[in-house]
């Protein structure tokens, strides 16, 4: 149905297992950004449709990484190959939920003042075991939870000529 990663900087910018393509792009979120979190939704030239939730520093509060470097950033991301999600509100609240239960307290560290931490050094491993313990997660989510359950929402992409540009 779509793939999914994760990245940030828990230790300079990295990512779960992905081509080099997609690595690229998704490092373009280590950029100058609003505080707080923010869900975008892209399409690429391939028709690739990218929904991607990303957590920054609170106003006036640290995201660091794993050494205590200030600048840090986490994100996800569902890639729909020639599809798109209507409901994106629904799928919004899938990736808030999916960062409170299985990233927050096991991946990144939040601190009663407000402060974000990475606790591990690297999203890459072997089996890739850290996205494939969120997705697992997310899953359940959408399996236990109709409100989070988008199947039905998923649509054919339209070819590029029947859109309105914006």
């Amino acid at each position: 149905m779509a793939d999914f990663y994760l990245f940030g900087v828990p230790h300079g910018f990295d990512t779960s297992q992905c081509d080099a393509n997609i690595a690229d792009f998704l490092g373009l979120f280590y950029a100058p950004h609003k505080p707080g979190t923010e869900m975008k939704i892209i399409r690429r030239p391939n028709n690739d449709v990218h929904y991607i939730f990303l957590v920054y520093e609170n106003a006036d509060h640290a995201f660091t990484d794993i050494n205590g470097r200030d600048g840090s950033f986490f994100g996800m991301t569902l890639v729909f190959h020639n599809q798109y999600v209507t409901d994106t509100e629904k799928l919004k609240k899938l990736f808030q939920k999916t960062y409170d239960n299985y990233v927050k307290g096991k991946i990144i560290n939040e601190f009663p003042n407000g402060n974000k931490r990475w606790m591990i050094r690297s999203l890459k491993n072997s089996n890739d075991k850290i996205a494939t313990d969120v997705a697992n997660g997310m899953n359940k989510l959408i399996k236990n939870y109709q409100e989070f359950n988008f199947s039905r929402d998923i649509q054919p992409l339209p070819p590029m000529q029947n859109q309105i540009q914006r």
